[in-house]
């Protein structure tokens, strides 16, 4: 029964989001839809290729913590398959200086 907890909250969250999007004075509508779209992509392959968009645009290394602590909600949970996959994830979209991408050609 916890595992679908994670998904409900990430739906919770998404709704949220685009709903902050559209009033104006509230201005955290991206950062609920990039925090749902975090949870969501073990799930969703289209969530999964934003949050590889946004781990390689992110040059803070905030989209890779905010990921390790999903991972670990994922563990609390109980879902270790869906927190390797996270983690899988964020590896394969981190943008490390020396290392070309997987896309790029060499």
């Amino acid at each position: 029964m916890r595992k679908f907890i994670i998904p409900a909250v990430a739906l919770l969250i998404f709704i949220a989001g685009l709903v902050f999007m559209v009033i104006p004075f509230i201005p955290l509508g991206w950062l609920f839809v990039a925090l749902a779209s975090l949870l969501m992509a073990p799930y969703i392959k289209f969530m999964r290729r934003f949050i590889g968009w946004l781990s390689t645009k992110d040059k803070t290394g905030f989209v890779k913590k905010a990921g390790e602590k999903a991972a670990q909600l994922y563990q609390w949970v109980g879902d270790p398959k869906r927190a390797a996959k996270l983690e899988t994830i964020l590896e394969e979209n981190s943008s490390s200086p020396g290392q070309p991408k997987r896309n790029e050609k060499q």
